[in-house]
């Protein structure tokens, strides 16, 4: 069995701002990492948390 660590983050600047989130995948078992995110204009801090 494989365990898979998540850490994830969003934030925005301005509230609608520019906005952006990023994750990191972390594979115990296989040594491997993903590292993932977008960014968007004229969005939420909400939105960017989901």
């Amino acid at each position: 069995m494989d365990n898979i660590i998540i850490y994830t983050d969003g934030g925005c600047r301005g509230n609608p701002g520019l906005g952006a989130w990023a994750s990191i995948l972390i594979s115990e078992k296989h040594a491997l990492r993903l590292e993932i995110g977008e960014s968007e204009n004229n969005t939420t801090n909400n939105k960017m948390e989901m």
